[in-house]
């Protein structure tokens, strides 16, 4: 595969894609000086393409390594044949001599063929360069190229209409991207710029510069979820988002290297304890497996770090629960578009859910109470609310909720609670990521 080889890091400085038949002899030059040497099956050694005006020359680049390019030999043969005179095919192989004479003798099996070969080629080649083999170069009876093309177009209907003048032949592109195969694909452009990406994931150790947080939209072909700069209990966290919200204090480790320090830590000490062990992970999908991209994200997380387990467990915790203090339903939606807005003075809801209030307030305006906050009201359709308080005053809370016959208790509730803990086992052990 040398010539193969060769062709593909003429170009590696490249950043974009390009044709690498653009860098040669186009459509509409003249070649008829060009002088070819190494010729076996001929009456001559050398030859100038000059020597071949008035016919069809078509240039042959194969090797024996490419079964196509060996599949059309018979048959660039048999066309030969039938058109005698009025063409003429050149076969053009970068391989010495003592690779493709041998070969071709045994592939023929003593038959006589009608086509010559050329051997040790490199100045064809820089002529007319390209990536992938056969490739075939038309050039008219004038010495100048009509066509570059596959094998495809070499057949007898094409000919005829070349000879006539009536054919259009499809162009052959050979694109070319940098790529260095000891680097990880399509990271820094490496193979491609990713547009073509159907599918993938990637677990990165801390990066400095990025900040941290997560995010799942939607892109050109699919949809990506990414968390940066993330504890490894947060990934778990968000690997389960698919099952509803999961305060952050519904979350049970039992294993102290996972947990990040608090709110009360420096920020030098947060960001070192980031640096040794936070993660970046990114996710993406076909819009097919859309509803699958936390499943994913799970099966991920369990392969590389075999030494944790994470799962979603039913338990009764006390909890800030959201009851209801009578079975009217004052709270029902009137309809109209949804909407939701919140301030430290109070929130308005409109034809939307509880959890839109569960969640502001779990997560802002009462992040600093104990318990986590949870909806007990066993509602499931949508609400009106117009809340005048201060939302991070339970007091004050529970008295803008009283008119709804809502209020917060703390109590028990049986809800979905995070456990993170070791697995033990010598397979944990040997495959660990993060030990």
């Amino acid at each position: 595969m040398a010539m193969l080889c060769q062709n593909l890091t003429v170009y590696a400085q490249e950043n974009k894609a390009i044709d690498v038949t653009t860098k040669g002899i186009q459509i509409g030059q003249d070649v008829s000086d060009t002088e070819i040497s190494n010729i076996h099956n001929y009456r001559k050694t050398s030859i100038k393409l000059s020597d071949l005006k008035g016919k069809l020359v078509i240039l042959d680049f194969w090797a024996t390594w490419c079964s196509p390019c060996v599949a059309m030999i018979p048959k660039m043969d048999s066309l030969q044949k039938q058109f005698g005179d009025r063409i003429q095919f050149l076969s053009v192989s970068y391989q010495t001599e003592k690779e493709v004479l041998p070969f071709l003798e045994k592939l023929q099996k003593g038959k006589p063929s009608l086509i010559p070969h050329v051997t040790g080629d490199r100045k064809l080649s820089k002529l007319f360069p390209h990536i992938y083999l056969p490739h075939y170069v038309w050039i008219n009876g004038e010495g100048k190229v009509s066509a570059v093309t596959g094998y495809q177009e070499v057949n007898k209907a094409q000919i005829e209409k070349v000879l006539s003048g009536t054919a259009q032949l499809s162009s052959k592109h050979d694109l070319k991207v940098r790529y260095d195969i000891d680097k990880p694909f399509l990271i820094g452009n490496n193979g491609g710029t990713g547009e073509q990406l159907m599918f993938h994931s990637i677990l990165t150790r801390f990066q400095e510069g990025i900040g941290s947080g997560y995010s799942n939209r939607p892109i050109n072909a699919g949809y990506r979820l990414t968390a940066y700069n993330q504890s490894l209990v947060n990934l778990y966290a968000l690997a389960f988002k698919d099952r509803g919200y999961l305060s952050p204090k519904r979350i049970e480790c039992s294993e102290p290297e996972l947990i990040q320090p608090s709110g009360k830590a420096s920020d030098s000490v947060s960001n070192e304890w980031l640096k040794q062990h936070a993660y970046c992970y990114e996710l993406i999908v076909p819009p097919a497996l859309k509803g699958d991209m936390y499943e994913y994200m799970r099966r991920d997380l369990q392969n590389q770090f075999p030494q944790y387990k994470a799962e979603l467990v039913k338990r009764p915790i006390k909890c800030l629960a959201l009851e209801r203090t009578s079975d009217q339903e004052k709270f029902k939606s009137k309809g109209g578009k949804p909407a939701a807005s919140y301030n430290p003075m109070g929130a308005k809801l409109q034809n939307t859910y509880f959890i839109s209030l569960i969640l502001n307030l779990d997560m802002l305006y009462l992040q600093n109470h104990p318990l986590p906050v949870v909806d007990d009201t066993g509602y499931k359709g949508s609400i009106d609310l117009a809340l005048s308080c201060k939302l991070n005053d339970l007091s004050d809370l529970n008295r803008a909720l009283e008119p709804y016959d809502l209020r917060f208790i703390e109590k028990t509730v049986e809800t979905d609670v995070l456990v993170v803990a070791a697995v033990t086992s010598n397979l944990a052990e040997e495959k660990g990521l993060a030990e």
